[in-house]
């Protein structure tokens, strides 16, 4: 991550640089963060090297990691688990069109989804807020402080997760509430 964050801040510094000796009328993304300044009590701060880096790299990373990639990730969780295989096999047939209307009789094709989504995430978005004091757990911040967010709901916890690299039918029934309140099962 520091070698990552290295190359995001000489990426930065260069356009700070060629932005002052040819400015233009027209921004992209980058400028626009590079001018910013807060001006009242309702915006935030100046952004400072650090956060700009931060932002930069999370466009980025973000960039990289697509749907495709996930259907790609799916794919091999598919051909890791026989029984979703073969569950696909007998509810769609062999070179039969897959019909949404048979995907309650696919648990098996569910977990896999489910499971990749939980293991092989994208990367998480920052997000800078100043008007609201927060509280999560033990950790808490007055309006004046910056937060980053990350979800962190059991992707990296594989050690601690009862067969963690299965595709456990039973892990992927929560309802959508208990999955939001609860984030590790």
């Amino acid at each position: 991550m520091e070698k990552t964050l290295k190359i995001v801040a000489e990426f930065v510094e260069k356009r700070r640089r060629e932005t002052k000796l040819n400015p233009s009328s027209r921004k992209d993304f980058l400028e626009v963060l590079l001018e910013y300044r807060g001006n009242n009590d309702d915006e935030c701060d100046q952004i400072s090297d650090h956060q700009l880096h931060i932002i930069t790299m999370e466009v980025f990373l973000a960039g990289l990691e697509t749907p495709s990639n996930t259907i790609e990730w799916a794919m091999v969780e598919l051909l890791r688990h026989p029984a979703a295989k073969e569950e696909l096999r007998r509810v769609v047939g062999e070179g039969n069109r897959f019909e949404e209307a048979q995907i309650d009789d696919l648990p098996y094709l569910q977990a896999v989804v489910k499971e990749t989504l939980r293991r092989r995430r994208s990367q998480p978005q920052f997000h800078l807020r100043k008007n609201l004091d927060w509280k999560i757990g033990d950790s808490a911040a007055k309006r004046s402080r910056a937060a980053a967010v990350q979800s962190r709901s059991g992707g990296g916890r594989q050690k601690r997760r009862r067969k963690a690299e299965s595709a456990v039918i039973e892990r992927n029934r929560l309802s959508a509430i208990t999955a939001f309140i609860s984030s590790s099962d």
